[in-house]
């Protein structure tokens, strides 16, 4: 935490120098209002920083993992909720819907664009990310080929919900390799499961 602190000072226009103690002039800001935004602005990185810290922490250890399956053999299907937490007990977490729209991409569609650019057809996915933060992308799946077995079959539930929606979340099918949004609590609406290992 203090080199992230010394790395945050440094990029808002704090000078270091050799001496023992900072004195006024080191600190480029000459007013108390100036000092006190500035302060606020370090408060506000420091913030942005932690988040990172949490998101790059969520990092999968690898890739998006198979479908999931009970004792017998069976495809296992439930809320978003319960999946959220079914893949927690196995130490790991539901994919995000980047993760899944990264997936289609190595499927073979056109994937992922991170501005509109008024380009016909991709749509706007605004969820959320491992951390809870917001994710927005824009996504087409054009050109998605169908894999085989189960993943071909289902659709399958993502972490994220939908920003300004939190009862609704992203499910990905593995059918047509684009998104729907779904209640995350409905009982109609089991979908299965892919968990992916994290750290």
């Amino acid at each position: 935490m203090k080199y992230l602190v010394m790395l945050i000072l440094a990029s808002t226009a704090f000078t270091f120098t050799a001496k023992a103690d900072v004195n006024a002039e080191d600190v480029q800001c000459q007013t108390l209002r100036e000092c006190k935004a500035l302060k606020k602005l370090m408060k506000i990185r420091l913030a942005q920083v932690e988040r990172r810290i949490k998101a790059l922490s969520a990092l999968p250890l690898e890739p998006i993992g198979p479908v999931e399956r009970d004792d017998a053999g069976n495809v296992l299907f439930f809320s978003q909720r319960k999946a959220v937490k079914y893949c927690e007990g196995k130490h790991s977490r539901l994919p995000t819907a980047r993760e899944y729209a990264k997936f289609g991409e190595e499927r073979g569609a056109r994937g992922i664009r991170e501005t509109n650019d008024n380009v016909p057809w991709f749509k706007t996915i605004r969820g959320t990310d491992s951390a809870g933060n917001e994710d927005l992308f824009f996504y087409h799946p054009r050109g998605y080929v169908r894999p085989q077995g189960d993943i071909g079959n289902n659709l399958f539930w993502t972490l994220s919900f939908v920003v300004r929606r939190p009862l609704s979340a992203y499910a990905f099918s593995g059918v047509g390799g684009y998104f729907q949004i779904a209640r995350r609590d409905a009982l109609d609406l089991n979908f299965a499961v892919r968990c992916i290992e994290v750290r």
